[in-house]
């Protein structure tokens, strides 16, 4: 039992003295890795004893973009400008191994950044299938001893077999048992999980938030659904010869709709032409033969709306609206309780103490209180303890940036230790142009950041050497049911633990050095823990918020003033408008929320859904009531509010939808940038995908709910 060598920087670590699989097995959980069916699968992975090279897959088992990428970089040099360089004779990467030799893509992404490397494609397409996309152990290739993915015969390849297949799925489900595989999982067979016929209750696989997501969405789909069906009778009038004579001349988008085409002018003797400013075309005056001032008419609409009917079933909807939601809200907490019980994490075993003392930064201090006073059944397993050293954590952060910046910037083989890059920068800032040295102003070059470098240096040798407070303690037991009789044990209510009401605690031997009531709660999953907020205050985060908040208003306004000038042009371009910022707001509520303190991803993750979600739902529904008159509510024509909401669901169904499916940045990222990559590294970040949230995917889901209610 020892303090980890880099305590000073991300705390004091407990780590366990003992042998056992068991314990191994926690601590490996502490760093992200799942401990589920960990002895099943070390039984069949026994079976694979080889290597599995990832340049050598099938090509029936490749994405269809790797296999175009394949064909392309070994024929065409637009694509794959290395063709160039490798006809052109000898190069300066020519001590690298062969690239389809079994284990090269493995040593490769464990080469010394200063070695040279020839990039390859191969390799980095291989990365975007085995590291970047999720994949699944394949049980039946090893249980026949292929070593590969492909076990079925070729009566099955092609599209007659995979139409086979597909219906196989579904009438029967998955035939397979999905285990999630370790990204670059090289000792077992693995396949790619299948965007169509994944079965819902192995979403949770991918993390709890992802499982309900799409159970909640597939629940609300569904709900969509039955209240489509239940209000065909409605459109079926709406669209008939009694309400608007069949809607003649109506968009076929809007057949069905309560738009009325039945009008006509009549006297309006109480009207004013400034009543209808905005819709000047229902407006209307005559000059009158007999008196002085002139007549106005309106137009009417002879619509006939207030049927029962129509009362009745929209009544019905509503109940079943908010009877389905209702539904879905304990669903998703019964398939919350599945999910977490089919994937046990390091969160089921761990405790997280939010009131430690400043110097209680000993880990063996925490093992001994928790081992000797909640009886024999209790184990530490794992401790960490954190502190108050996010200048640290920050400082190296911006230390490992600029040493990825200059390894891109630099050519591949040259060494990144200090007095390497000083001599590098030297020669590189005498031989500046005139415009290479007013272009560094705006974009730092290499010299820039090895003077930054060396700051940052300078200021993590400072801040190493001071002595951090604790923060939290981070409690990892031996047992589920450990971690459960502490928290029973000591959870005795937020009043009592700020009083520190020493009473409140049955057992006088559960006080932290027999004084302090601890303020106990279950940790968060360590991969979730944002470790450089953990130590910020409450008014600094209070704070925070509501510089982002108000931020997030002066958005909100000048969004509402271009939707409404877009909207005097075309309710068509409103629309788009509409879907443009729906699509390019959630960038600008990264910004905000990064901006904030929050000590969990999931603080994080809510405060950017909330801020998503009702700058969608006031942009996509309430803006638009806003700025419609509401004379304009049924009336048909490009100016009016049904035209305007048909045009925003097909631009956020359609549009939004497409450019996600597409994935544009992507596509230009993994067969243009990378193909001109510098160094495998490079190439391999270019095949990382892009950055998602829950927060954003939840509120494209509710914004088109809100929109379908409002």
């Amino acid at each position: 039992m020892t303090n980890h060598p880099l305590h000073a920087i991300c705390g004091s670590i407990l780590l366990p003295t003992a042998s056992e699989q068991e314990e191994e097995e926690q601590c490996n959980d502490v760093y992200g890795q799942s401990s589920r069916n960990t002895s099943e699968r070390v039984s069949r992975r026994a079976m694979i004893q080889h290597e599995i090279d990832f340049l050598q897959d099938d090509e029936s088992t490749m994405t269809f973009s790797r296999r175009v990428a394949v064909y392309l970089m070994k024929k065409y040099a637009w694509y794959n400008p290395q063709l160039d360089e490798e006809s052109g004779g000898a190069s300066e990467y020519a001590e690298i191994d062969d690239i389809s030799s079994v284990g090269s893509f493995n040593r490769s992404m464990h080469r010394s950044p200063w070695q040279k490397e020839r990039p390859s494609l191969d390799k980095a397409w291989a990365y975007f299938e085995h590291v970047t996309l999720p994949r699944y152990l394949d049980h039946n290739a090893a249980i026949h001893g292929t070593g590969t993915s492909e076990t079925k015969s070729n009566s099955n390849r092609g599209f007659r077999g995979q139409l086979r297949r597909s219906v196989r799925r579904l009438i029967l489900g998955h035939e397979d048992v999905m285990d999630l595989a370790e990204p670059g999982e090289d000792n077992y067979p693995t396949k790619l999980y299948s965007p169509l016929w994944t079965p819902m209750n192995q979403m949770g696989d991918f993390g709890l938030g992802v499982g309900l997501y799409f159970t909640a969405l597939r629940s609300i789909t569904l709900l969509a659904l039955v209240c489509g069906l239940l209000n065909i009778p409605n459109m079926i009038y709406f669209a008939g010869d009694n309400y608007s004579n069949r809607q003649d001349g109506v968009d076929i988008f809007l057949k069905g709709s309560a738009v009325c085409t039945e009008q006509e002018y009549v006297p309006c003797p109480t009207c004013s032409i400034d009543d209808f400013a905005d819709t000047p075309h229902r407006i209307a005056t005559a000059s009158s033969f007999y008196g002085e001032e002139d007549l106005i008419f309106v137009v009417k609409n002879y619509c006939d709306g207030a049927k029962l009917q129509l009362v009745m079933v929209n009544f019905a909807t509503l109940v079943l609206v908010f009877v389905g939601m209702t539904l879905i809200g304990r669903h998703l907490k019964k398939q919350e309780i599945l999910f977490d019980e089919d994937e046990q994490t390091c969160q089921d075993y761990s405790i997280v103490i939010r009131n430690p003392p400043p110097d209680a930064t000993d880990p063996d201090e925490w093992k001994t209180f928790f081992d000797t006073n909640f009886g024999s059944d209790v184990h530490t397993t794992c401790c960490t303890v954190a502190r108050d050293n996010y200048l640290l954590v920050r400082a190296l952060v911006r230390r490992r940036e600029l040493l990825q910046k200059l390894k891109w910037a630099l050519p591949p083989g040259t060494s990144l230790d200090i007095p390497s890059l000083n001599d590098t920068a030297r020669d590189l800032k005498q031989k500046r142009t005139m415009l290479e040295k007013i272009k560094a102003l705006a974009v730092p070059g290499v010299p820039e950041l090895v003077c930054q470098l060396g700051k940052i240096n300078e200021a993590v040798q400072k801040l190493a050497m001071l002595d951090f407070p604790a923060t939290r303690v981070y409690v990892t037991f031996e047992t589920e049911a450990a971690q459960r009789r502490i928290l029973t044990l000591l959870s005795i209510g937020s009043k009592a633990v700020k009083r520190n009401d020493v009473m409140k605690v049955h057992d006088p031997s559960h006080l932290f050095r027999s004084k302090l009531v601890l303020n106990i709660k279950e940790a968060d999953e360590p991969s979730t823990i944002r470790w450089h907020d953990l130590s910020d205050r409450f008014w600094d985060r209070f704070l925070k918020m509501c510089v982002t908040t108000y931020a997030w208003a002066c958005v909100m306004f000048l969004v509402a003033i271009i939707i409404r000038q877009c909207s005097h042009k075309s309710a068509k371009f409103a629309a788009y408008a509409i879907a443009f910022f729906n699509t390019a707001f959630p960038e600008f509520a990264k910004i905000l929320v990064n901006y904030e303190s929050h000590p969990s991803e999931r603080r994080l993750q809510t405060s950017m859904y909330v801020k998503i979600a009702a700058f969608r739902w006031i942009n996509t529904a309430i803006i638009v009531t806003m700025i419609t008159p509401f004379t304009s509510t049924l009336s048909s024509g490009s100016d009016n509010i049904l035209d305007g909401v048909c045009e925003i669901f097909l631009a956020e169904i359609v549009t939004s939808n497409c450019i996600k499916l597409f994935d544009p940045m992507g596509f230009i990222k993994r067969h243009y940038l990378a193909p001109r990559a510098g160094s495998q590294e490079e190439m391999n970040s270019y095949m990382r995908g892009e950055e998602w949230h829950l927060a954003e995917r939840y509120s494209s889901m509710t914004k088109i709910l809100f929109l379908t209610l409002w």
